[in-house]
């Protein structure tokens, strides 16, 4: 194997790809360079380093310190990497008075001599709230694992990160792969809507889950999920419902009662309009996870290096995709949102509760009869 010290795209693409292909890898290393891109570019700026500099002998900086120190542009980017701890957001901040304090992540994001630092606790407050299953732990493991990688050309171990004490600094030489590589901001934004609707999708899900435990403990059971899904994926079945009705057995007699009353009805439809909203969840889920396809997971389209290279280079066509799509999911997310926003659980319990008592009701009757 021939020996090279350097990170080299052309020689080390095959390792770099399964490298970035590992999430928690590549949100670290997207974030440190992206931080240091963005917020201190890149050093090069001598006012910005100047102006962290004078913010560190403050100590405690206000709104005004701030804005005397740093560019309106640099603040800006500040809350788009969630280094501000006490303001949730540019446009909160916006609106506080010159002398509110401003409490940054100081001590975990830093400047030190040629090299912006980052603890681990540093990284977890950036990546945090827009990729959950990020965990200081995933954090600390992926940045030890970062610090020797073997090279597959040569009989070398390549630190993609360097540890100086207890932080770590992003290797200048990645920096350089992936400022020329593309623009690693676009991919990460598309990563982060991704994630975001994947949650608000379980999260609206999980509500339309407890409503069918409601009607019947049952629906959510493997044989009726089943049912669910052919229903869904059967032109000719026009009412889920009626179609679980007629295929299982065992079900409680308010499914089918001698006599549909008005409160039948109104139970019926809100468990037909139920079932419709759960047979698009797998729908749904589908559409997430072929455009995740695009860049991870087993059916991975392409390495995520890839990925960044053709946002950048044709990001209108990808990205229309990707945008297309997600527009279409929130669409259907919709009706979901609009039946938990007008049918509480205590209505729901009730109309239950009023269909039951009139199956007993009728019950009884038949037997006095």
């Amino acid at each position: 194997m021939k020996e090279h010290s350097g990170i080299d795209l052309e020689i080390d693409r095959s390792m770099l790809e399964s490298v970035f292909d590992d999430p928690v890898i590549r949100y670290i290393l997207l974030h440190m360079f992206l931080v240091r891109m963005h917020i201190f570019q890149n050093l090069e700026d001598e006012s910005i380093v100047e102006g962290f500099e004078r913010l560190d002998r403050i100590g405690n900086p206000t709104r005004k310190d701030l804005e005397q120190c740093l560019p309106e542009d640099v603040i800006e980017e500040l809350f788009v990497y969630n280094l501000v701890t006490n303001i949730s957001s540019y446009l909160v901040y916006q609106q506080k008075p010159s002398d509110f304090p401003v409490k940054l992540v100081s001590n975990e994001v830093y400047i030190e001599t040629d090299k912006i630092m980052f603890s681990a606790e540093g990284l977890l407050q950036i990546i945090k709230s827009n990729f959950p299953i990020v965990t200081l732990k995933k954090i600390n493991d992926g940045l030890k694992k970062l610090r020797s990688i073997p090279c597959e050309s040569s009989n070398t171990m390549h630190s993609l990160v360097h540890k100086y004490d207890e932080d770590y600094a992003l290797d200048d030489e990645l920096y350089d792969i992936l400022f020329l590589l593309g623009n690693p901001y676009l991919s990460l934004r598309l990563e982060r809507f991704v994630v975001e609707i994947e949650l608000k999708a379980s999260e609206l899900e999980n509500s339309i889950d407890n409503y069918l435990k409601i009607f019947h403990s049952e629906l959510l059971s493997s044989k009726h999920i089943q049912k669910i899904k052919k229903a869904a994926h059967d032109p000719e079945i026009s009412d889920i419902l009626d179609y679980i009705i007629t295929k299982s057995r065992n079900l409680p007699t308010k499914f089918n009662p001698s006599e549909k009353s008005e409160t039948y009805v109104e139970w019926k439809m809100i468990l037909s309009q139920l079932l419709r909203i759960k047979s698009r969840s797998f729908e749904i889920n589908s559409q997430i996870e072929e455009i995740r396809n695009f860049y991870s997971g087993k059916n991975q389209k392409m390495s995520y290096l890839s990925f960044i290279e053709q946002l950048t280079e044709n990001e209108e066509k990808t990205s229309t995709f990707i945008r297309d799509s997600l527009l279409e999911i929130r669409e259907k997310l919709k009706e979901s949102n609009e039946f938990i926003l007008s049918h509480s659980e205590k209505e729901i319990k009730l109309l239950n509760l009023d269909l039951e008592r009139e199956v007993i009701e009728l019950e009884e009757e038949d037997k006095e009869n």
